[in-house]
């Protein structure tokens, strides 16, 4: 036991020596960056149309959404019974709207008029007239 500790000693002494000796590290051998962080302020959510749609078999409720063009839009998509899809060709939008989670899409209207939305995962025989019209005024 004594003699484990007379090593434990001396390690630690010739450890220190080193140390002492110039063998840690200097501080010119540091580098320091200083990064630059940019602020970027978030998408203006004033004037936000939130849409809550119910997707299920074979429909969209509502089946008419109406909102206002240059508004921000947030569609928050549910499917009550099986995976469905969520296509809105004019605005680039498809989505899969799955079971028991919220699928959120957000977009700004940039034009006006009646655009088709529709199912765009198959979900039965009466896939082909599940859709709805997005009025944007």
């Amino acid at each position: 036991m004594k003699k484990a500790v007379l090593v434990l000693l001396a390690a630690l002494f010739w450890f220190n020596s080193a140390w002492a000796m110039g063998s840690a590290p200097k501080k010119e051998n540091y580098k320091v960056e200083i990064l630059k962080m940019e602020v970027v302020p978030a998408p203006s959510t004033a004037g936000l149309q939130v849409i809550k749609v119910i997707a299920k078999r074979y429909e969209f409720i509502p089946n008419a959404i109406e909102v206002k063009a240059g508004r921000p839009v947030r569609l928050i998509l549910t499917s009550e019974d099986v995976t469905h899809g969520f296509a809105l060709k004019e605005f680039g939008i498809d989505k899969q709207i799955e079971t028991g989670k919220e699928t959120i899409v957000e977009f700004t209207p940039d034009k006006t008029g009646a655009f088709d939305f529709r199912c765009s995962v198959f979900c039965g025989l009466g896939h082909m007239g599940m859709k709805g019209k997005l009025i944007v005024k």
